[in-house]
């Protein structure tokens, strides 16, 4: 065999075998990849960031559920509230009543006074006036004993003077008929004449026993008490709707929350969520810019990405053993546009992240809307580079790599918290 030929026949064999030794390595990649892949169901009621529609339906009915133990509540005691009014009202009653009978004695009394004086002004001047008619009947029977007696026949009967008449007096005692003195005839004879003392008139009979204007106005009145403005059957709902305007403060409700990240390799993307949360907002929602606060705080070793492999290298390097929170703390939002129709609200979240122990300023794109619930929707997501916190990137042999940067991602559902 010549050279050439020889030479040919090495190069043929050496393509052989690299040939053979390329496709055993793509199969062992192969096998090795493949195995790693698992391949995920996701239920046709789950929405997008892994909350199921039959656990958004478990917090409406333990929201109504509790908001019916809040209706039972109220109603027992504005109950008890109604029958505390309606014996205030009675007792209040009484009062006036009391009050009201007390004004009207005092008046009885006042016009009894009143009467009792009348009535011995009466008396007094009946007295004068019998003692007048008295001294006037004396005086009369003093004139005609003093007359000279006069013969029958002796001068001029004509001459005469006319017979002389008592009026009758009525005393206003008694009730007996006037008494009229019979007319004296007597012969004629100047007598001196007699003057009566002035009699004193007796008042006027009593009037009828009605109050006098000073008397009214003297009199007491029933006090009285304008009612105090108070409710009935009110009642309070934990989940009423959302006053946009006023300062609120919500707390996340974590089985109905998620967060996480996605993250790029040069094999496959992949994420990492978890809803072992805590947290809480406390803004205007008619105005965010003029003050927020709040805080986010997830459970780092519970962060899950579909492989147990790769879960254990991530705890790995956030150091989970060490520093097992993750938080992000809320200092302002800013940019904010409030739309009190649609009862949403878009703006950007500014606050410090803590991860691995290591703080950086972190900002984040959010929107927040009220669902037909009346619980608080905060969705959002922004970009971070793992260095940034001292997190170590992940890289195997150079081959499969994953890049620095990490989008996180928040969905978040709160209920405003009441009480407060």
């Amino acid at each position: 065999m010549n050279r050439p030929t020889m030479i040919r026949s090495i190069l043929v064999t050496l393509g052989v075998f690299a040939l053979i030794a390329w496709t055993a390595i793509g199969a062992a990649a192969w096998w090795s990849v493949q195995s790693k892949i698992h391949v995920t169901i996701a239920d046709d009621d789950a929405n997008s960031h892994g909350v199921s529609e039959i656990a958004l339906l478990r917090d409406t009915v333990q929201t109504i559920h509790g908001d019916l133990a809040s209706l039972r509540a109220d109603l027992g005691k504005s109950f008890g509230e109604l029958a505390t009014q309606l014996d205030g009202a009675a007792e209040d009653r009484s009062t006036r009543t009391v009050a009201t009978l007390e004004a009207r004695l005092a008046g009885l009394e006042s016009r009894l006074q009143r009467t009792e004086a009348a009535l011995q002004s009466q008396r007094e001047a009946a007295e004068q006036q019998r003692a007048a008619l008295t001294d006037r009947l004396q005086t009369i029977a003093q004139s005609i004993k003093n007359r000279p007696a006069v013969l029958p026949g002796a001068g001029n009967d004509s001459a005469a003077p006319p017979p002389v008449t008592v009026p009758a007096i009525t005393t206003p005692e008694d009730a007996s008929p006037a008494v009229t003195s019979p007319a004296v005839t007597s012969p004629a004879v100047t007598s001196p004449a007699v003057t009566s003392p002035a009699v004193a008139q007796a008042p006027e009979a009593a009037a009828p026993l009605e109050p006098s204007p000073e008397e009214i106005q003297s009199t007491p009145a029933a006090p009285t008490k304008t009612p105090a403005k108070t409710r009935f059957l009110s009642f309070s709902i934990a989940s009423s709707g959302v006053d946009f305007g006023a300062k609120t403060r919500f707390v996340v409700l974590p089985a109905l929350s998620r967060v996480g990240f996605d993250a790029k390799s040069t094999l496959h993307d992949f994420t990492g969520v978890t809803s072992k949360l805590e947290g809480n907002l406390e803004t205007t929602l008619e105005n965010p810019a003029a003050g927020a606060s709040g805080a986010i705080s997830v459970d780092a070793s519970s962060l899950v990405t579909g492989l147990d492999g790769r879960d254990e290298a991530m705890r790995e390097h956030l150091d989970t053993t060490h520093h097992d929170k993750i938080e992000f703390r809320l200092e302002s939002i800013a940019d904010a546009v409030s739309d009190t129709e649609t009862k949403a609200v878009r703006g950007t979240a500014k606050g410090t992240m803590t991860i691995r122990g290591k703080s950086n300023a972190f900002t984040m794109p959010i929107e927040m809307k009220l669902d037909d619930a009346q619980r608080l929707v905060v969705e959002g997501q922004g970009s971070l580079d793992l260095p940034d916190y001292e997190v170590p990137v992940p890289n195997k042999l150079g081959l499969i790599s994953m890049n620095k940067t990490v989008k996180v991602w928040i969905a978040l559902r709160m209920r405003a918290q009441r009480g407060e």
